[in-house]
């Protein structure tokens, strides 16, 4: 819905990574966040600049993942 050029969003929308082949992820939306993150699981690296991992699609019983290869843009830690 859009009001006066602002976009009314929920708590949660559907967001896609079409470089990375995934059609549909489940977002939380966080309006005050500086940063977000991504739930993925078997991070490797690949080489010196590219890593794998998993990206998980769907929660819980409907849990699937999702192969992707990429560059690696920065490296940091998460607490």
């Amino acid at each position: 819905m859009n009001l006066g050029g602002k976009h009314l969003i929920g708590w949660t929308e559907l967001v896609a990574f079409p470089d990375w082949e995934v059609p549909r992820v489940q977002a939380k939306i966080d309006t005050g966040a500086r940063t977000s993150a991504l739930h993925v699981e078997n991070l490797r690296r690949v080489g010196t600049d590219r890593v794998a991992f998993d990206v998980i699609v769907g929660r819980r019983k409907n849990q699937r993942s999702h192969p992707v290869e990429a560059d690696v843009v920065k490296w940091a830690s998460v607490r």
